[in-house]
């Protein structure tokens, strides 16, 4: 399990159930997609189009990319997701604790640990619409990746593979129904930081520490 780092940041906030539910799905997503990598009838992540960025050494997990709309890439670690928006600055959101979290550098950062990702700060002003879009790019990736998943395999493997989870007796969502809970998702993050983005003064901005 991936350390946390205890330095202060710079988060993007949602309302308090939504991030609960949100942490709560993608860690067990994470655990998904972990599985997945391993089935018998071939890495499931590749399959959908991902690239494996292999750790340096062994005792790190690999990394996998996916090209996104744009110039965009998604890069997913087992601590979490990086959105690489190049010159425009990059947002990550770690497994356990859904608040996304902007940094300028955009490109794929050489990290293997949460404390190695590039340091976070506020979103431009005149960026701050356009970064509020990206958690719904993230998540809207998930969805169809987990839609995928049940045409391909059908709703009992991924039933079964989302009941293994530890720590998790109860998935926060229906395991059939997690491209539909994501796709859900996507939209509630979107419409509350954008709202938020073209506020005056927008409260979506808290120094805290990652746990």
């Amino acid at each position: 399990m991936a350390r946390r780092s205890s330095r202060p940041v710079q988060a993007l906030l949602l309302p308090g159930r939504l991030e609960k539910f949100a942490a709560d799905l993608l860690h067990v997503q994470m655990w998904c997609l972990g599985r997945d990598v391993m089935y018998s009838g071939g890495n499931l992540l590749v399959q959908a189009g991902c690239e494996r960025v292999p750790a340096p050494v062994a005792r790190y997990h690999s990394a996998y990319s996916v090209a996104l709309a744009g110039e965009a890439r998604l890069l997913l670690w087992g601590f979490g997701l990086f959105y690489a928006a190049g010159a425009a600055g990059g947002l990550f959101i770690g497994r356990y604790r859904f608040r996304p979290q902007y940094t300028a550098h955009g490109g794929i950062p050489a990290a293997w640990r949460a404390e190695d990702l590039p340091p976070f700060s506020a979103p431009p002003a005149d960026r701050r619409t356009e970064i509020a879009r990206w958690p719904g790019h993230m998540l809207r990736w998930l969805g169809d990746y987990e839609a995928g998943i049940i045409e391909r395999l059908g709703a009992d493997y991924r039933v079964r593979v989302a009941r293994a989870c530890p720590g998790s007796t109860r998935p926060p969502a229906a395991p059939a129904a997690f491209a539909a809970a994501w796709y859900d998702l996507a939209q509630q993050c979107e419409d509350c930081l954008s709202q938020s983005a073209t506020e005056t003064r927008p409260p979506v901005i808290s120094m805290e520490k990652t746990p």
